[in-house]
């Protein structure tokens, strides 16, 4: 009797809370699994009772069946249905990341203009209304009244291209002190998920530069996804894309934004993915091809990173390299990433996009997780990616 009130009272309470708050019928079932469990307290009444002479023994016995019963169904509903409330919240919250896509092409040269706004189309999800932004930016001085009219001249170029494949495309001009200061505040300004930028292949001979001044300044002031790209061919012509995949680079905020934009440029350019990493870089990744929509992938064991080199050099025209890197003071950093532009560029009919997935600095991560904002640091997306890396851990099990 004692058991059966409990449990009355308790999904009652639930099921009327539910249709107040207009409820989900998984939602009240986790609440009512999570009031039940009766533990500490109910003993203690019990014990107290008796001593007083209020209780029997027998009402004792029943606290303790109840106590029994109650942390056992509490235990098994919230490990059933939490974990289906918690992934159908990571739905949600991955297609409100997906709607908040927001890509911006930084123009500065006609000759990649094409590469570029074709880049950004196909990495454009169909089902955001939002265009994509192609900006320039002119650097202030004498000159600047007349590069203004072959900004518009460039920028009229990206909304044919857009028009072309009917993408909607909006184009911005700013004046700033200086190209990269104007780019990172463009992107801050528009909320920007994506910045595309294009590397003529020249590298800086200072110290601790990496493509140059602008780019190392765009890199360094946005937070964000920024994709620094060399294209020597139409990217329809592409065969493979070859992902590297440096060490702890999947504990990046952005690592599955990133790999997702790679599933989606395979299947626009029907292409072989090959993922180069250490076994557990390449474990997360094939966890994260393996969601929805799924992208068959070839993986390449490569510990060794030293080589990296010699592994690009075998890279051939139809090939495009995607590089993971990293920013300085992140997860992933790892110094041999100072020498990836120099790699690449010694391989002069190698295609390549170098992408720096969103991320936090390690001061910024430590506040974060203190203040438990662990949704915002990683997605919604992370339980899932446990999921289907559990299923490819338990396949290998079985397949030995």
């Amino acid at each position: 009797v004692m058991v059966l009130s409990v449990l009355l009272g308790k999904g009652l309470g639930a099921w009327v809370s539910a249709l107040w708050l207009k409820q989900k019928q998984i939602e009240w079932i986790t609440v009512f699994a999570l009031t039940i469990p009766q533990a500490a307290a109910t003993l203690a009444v019990a014990f107290v009772g008796m001593e007083l002479g209020l209780f029997d023994e027998t009402i004792l016995n029943g606290a303790v069946l109840m106590i029994l019963v109650t942390c056992l169904l509490g235990s098994l509903g919230v490990e059933r249905y939490g974990a289906k409330l918690a992934d159908e919240e990571a739905e949600l919250i991955s297609e409100e990341d997906e709607t908040r896509q927001k890509i911006l092409v930084a123009v500065e040269d006609e000759a990649d203009i094409h590469d570029l706004m074709e880049l950004a189309v196909i990495l454009k999800n169909k089902k955001v209304e939002e265009p994509i932004w192609a900006l320039n930016v002119i650097k202030e001085g004498t000159e600047a009244d007349d590069r203004v009219v072959l900004s518009r001249r460039m920028l009229e170029e990206a909304i044919k291209l857009g028009s072309a494949t009917e993408s909607e495309v909006q184009v911005l001009t700013r004046i700033a002190p200086s190209i990269a200061h104007g780019i990172a505040r463009g992107a801050r300004e528009l909320g920007a998920s994506d910045v595309i930028v294009a590397w003529d292949g020249q590298l800086d001979e200072k110290e601790n530069r990496l493509f140059g001044d602008v780019l190392d300044t765009v890199i360094k002031k946005t937070g964000r996804s920024v994709l620094v790209t060399r294209i020597l061919q139409p990217l329809n012509t592409f065969k493979r894309i070859t992902v590297t995949l440096p060490p702890r680079s999947e504990l990046e905020a952005g690592y599955i934004h990133l790999l997702s934009n790679i599933k989606t440029l395979a299947k626009e350019l029907s292409a072989e993915v090959i993922l180069a990493g250490s076994s557990l870089s390449l474990r997360y990744a094939q966890a994260v091809m393996l969601l929805e929509p799924a992208q068959e992938a070839k993986t390449v064991r490569f510990d060794d990173w030293r080589n990296l080199p010699e592994f690009l050099k075998s890279c051939d025209k139809d090939d495009l390299i995607m590089a993971l890197s990293a920013r300085n003071d992140t997860l992933s950093y790892a110094e041999f990433l100072n020498d990836l532009p120099r790699m690449l560029q010694e391989n002069e009919t190698c295609s390549f996009i170098v992408a720096y997935p969103e991320q936090l600095s390690l001061t910024d991560l430590q506040k974060d997780i203190r203040q438990n904002r662990y949704r915002e640091l990683f997605g919604g997306s992370r339980r899932r990616v446990r999921s289907a890396l559990e299923k490819l851990l338990k396949s290998d099990r079985e397949t030995k």
